[in-house]
């Protein structure tokens, strides 16, 4: 009597020669994705709960930008399972104003000593809060009648009381923008009151849109460590500290109660308060003019984003006399770093590692709506700043680039393993069927004749 023989499990061997070859070949694929042990720092990320999956927002503290490379590279934010998470660093601004866009003039007139007329349409019915008006004339001041129509007949009054102004001098202006409450009139006419002036010569105008609606700009504390004048010299100075914990400052705006002036302004930057540390951010004009019941006042500087603690205002030149601040109030211009948050996962941000390598952008950055990820990431904050110690032991020495194989050609590498083994499979059941068929054609009776 022979002995039949159940056939053994073909799919289970193959499934353990799958999982040990991938490991033999491939043995980083089953690693942590993220080594930390060439970053410096790290903070922890702290998410109230409930938040929902989607995208979250980290908004960067200035003492992380500080301690980070120039272009930010070394960056990782890294889950708690020990991966890496991609991520997309949206800058802000301190509230710049839109870009002004051409409209067509149909119609000017003057009124000689009296006025200049000036009919624009914006080709529809766009929410505008500004005009600019383009002139090569020099050395005026005028007031500016705004009013706005729909039909280019009736129209209403949008603003009464703005001014245009060309000023040479120790401290130079040129302001030709007349801003005024938003609306969305498709006709405008503009009148430049000339009062036995030389009329301008225009050669244009321009539209401000609304100013980009961001959540990433805010105002900022600052305590005010000195506010001093020296009414000899007509000069004003003021020392702010942001403090310890701030984010980047783009804007500052000044608050005083003096009727009109015109002064130099001068900021700059230190990390300390010392008398030479301080570095030169801003140069500009800050000034109040006035013309009978027109005020055209410009009491704010705007400046790429800084990370400095302490901030100084210098006003000086132009009018006689000093200007009192009251007010000094800054804003800052943030960075945030945007991922998918996973619920059930804890973060932290790594930085500190001036020979990083970049990493690409997270790939969903452009269906990111800022002001949507600001608001709801508003209470998400930086634990205290941490050393980074490793405890494991000491690294391997690293693969060159030639050596290491890239991630295509790892997955073609497994792509043709499993091939392989497929084919394998396929002849290993034909093989068996081939045996079953021999099997059953040897068990027939033969008849001896006995």
């Amino acid at each position: 009597m022979v002995k039949r023989v159940r056939p053994r499990c073909l799919g289970g061997r193959l499934g353990i020669v799958v999982v040990i070859a991938l490991a033999v070949i491939f043995p980083g694929l089953a690693a942590a994705d993220f080594d930390s042990s060439e970053w410096k720092r790290f903070r922890e990320v702290r998410i109230p709960p409930p938040f929902p999956e989607g995208f979250a927002g980290i908004s960067l503290e200035s003492e992380v930008i500080v301690k980070c490379r120039q272009d930010m590279a070394d960056l990782r934010l890294v889950s708690s399972e020990g991966a890496l998470v991609p991520f997309t660093v949206i800058e802000g601004t301190a509230g710049d104003d839109g870009e002004p866009f051409p409209v067509r003039v149909f119609r000017m007139a003057r009124k000689q000593g009296k006025w200049t007329d000036i009919w624009i349409d914006k080709q529809a019915k766009i929410l505008t809060e500004g005009v600019l008006i383009q002139t090569p004339s020099r050395d005026f001041v005028r007031k500016v009648e705004i009013r706005g129509s729909d039909n280019a007949k009736e129209t209403y009054v949008v603003r009464m009381d703005g001014l245009v102004a060309d000023i040479a001098g120790p401290v130079p202006v040129r302001s030709l923008d007349v801003p005024y409450h938003l609306n969305n009139f498709q006709y405008v006419h503009i009148r430049i009151i000339d009062d036995d002036n030389p009329p301008l010569k225009v050669e244009g105008v321009l539209c401000y849109p609304p100013p980009a609606d961001t959540s990433l700009s805010w105002p900022l504390e600052a305590r005010i460590r000195e506010n001093r004048s020296d009414p000899s010299s007509g000069s004003t100075t003021i020392v702010a500290d942001l403090g310890e914990k701030r984010f980047p400052v783009g804007g500052v705006r000044v608050s005083s109660t003096a009727a009109e002036f015109l002064k130099k302004a001068t900021i700059y930057g230190a990390s300390s308060p010392s008398s030479d540390s301080w570095k030169r951010i801003f140069e500009g004009a800050l000034f109040r003019l006035r013309r009978e019941d027109a005020v055209k006042e410009s009491l704010e500087a705007r400046f790429r984003p800084q990370t400095f603690r302490y901030l100084k205002l210098e006003l000086s030149s132009g009018s006689r006399g000093a200007v009192t601040v009251d007010k000094f109030l800054c804003k800052a211009a943030v960075r945030m770093a945007v991922f998918k948050y996973q619920p059930g996962q804890d973060y932290r941000l790594f930085f500190g590692n001036p020979n990083a390598r970049p990493v690409p952008a997270a790939p969903e950055a452009s269906s990111i709506n800022v002001n949507q990820v600001a608001s709801a990431s508003s209470e998400i904050s930086l634990g205290p700043e941490r050393k980074n110690i490793v405890t494991s032991s000491p690294r391997k020495p690293e693969r060159s680039e030639k050596s290491e194989p890239s991630r295509l050609q790892q997955i073609l590498g497994v792509a043709m393993l499993l091939t392989g083994l497929l084919l394998l499979f396929i002849f290993m059941l034909k093989a068996r069927s081939s045996r079953r068929s021999h099997g059953k054609r040897g068990t027939g009776v033969v008849n001896t004749g006995f």
